[in-house]
């Protein structure tokens, strides 16, 4: 009770508080278009209706669905959402298209037909004060990344690095234990890289090198596949090591 949620670190994260890290993540890095699969999201993180919001007022959370049209608007990130269930996401949808009977078709002006009917008008969804959307950078501390360190890839979704075990297995986009290797690779460019600037630049630097020199070039050799860059700051950002990443800056609460 009365923690500062704008900037901390958590061992023992919620199903939200891990999504809402990961859209900042994701943001952080530069992504355009995010991607939610209702059956796999938090749901006190994506929604909540007027009712509940009129019972719990103290709620720490606020949803994803105040903050989807700021997102785009203001911060020039699209959103694509499957959704079966959570229907205020109607009122803030530019396009609905519906799926039935493995057929896709646009039902965006029935959408809006529903929402301004007499049965749906005040049933509208929580909305929040604007925010500036541009990402506090984090700066990596390359110091604390030890390339000597014995390390290495147990699966497609573990890396040993040195004590920590670090579990990789919500970056879905890793396909191949040969990405993973990568990734600890690109950990171990990045400790060889020059300290004081922000994550996304220095991941950037790693990727451009592998795209001229090839993927964990400085040392290794084949038995890689090159990941995105999101996957290597991910795996940066769930590294349990203290100073590792200092943000800058103070900004308002986002979620």
């Amino acid at each position: 009770g009365g923690r500062d949620t704008v900037g901390f670190t958590t061992t023992d994260a919620s199903g939200s508080t891990s999504q809402a890290a990961a859209v900042m993540e994701a943001v952080e890095m530069g992504a355009g278009v995010l991607l939610f699969d209702e059956d796999t999201c938090a749901t006190n993180f994506m929604v909540r209706d007027s009712k509940m919001a009129a019972l719990v007022r103290a709620e720490p959370i606020t949803p994803y669905i105040s903050r989807v049209r700021s997102l785009w608007e203001d911060g020039g990130v699209c959103s694509i959402l499957v959704v079966g269930g959570s229907g205020d996401y109607l009122n803030v949808a530019d396009r609905v298209l519906l799926m039935e009977n493995y057929q896709c078709r646009d039902v965006t002006d029935q959408a809006r037909a529903i929402i301004a009917s007499p049965a749906f008008k005040n049933q509208l969804p929580p909305t929040a004060p604007p925010l500036d959307w541009k990402p506090r950078p984090r700066t990596l501390l390359p110091t604390l990344l030890r390339p000597d360190l014995k390390s290495a890839t147990r699966s497609r979704t573990k890396i040993q690095y040195g004590d920590v075990e670090l579990d990789l297995a919500a970056c879905e986009q890793l396909v191949s234990a040969e990405q993973t290797r990568a990734v600890l690779a690109g950990l171990h460019a990045l400790a060889r890289g020059r300290g004081g600037v922000g994550l996304k630049a220095a991941v950037e630097e790693v990727m451009r090198q592998w795209e001229e020199g090839g993927v964990g070039r400085n040392g290794f050799d084949g038995g890689l596949a090159m990941p995105r860059r999101w996957e290597v700051a991910m795996a940066a950002s769930r590294l349990r090591i203290p100073g590792l990443l200092v943000s800058g800056g103070k900004r308002k609460e986002i979620f």
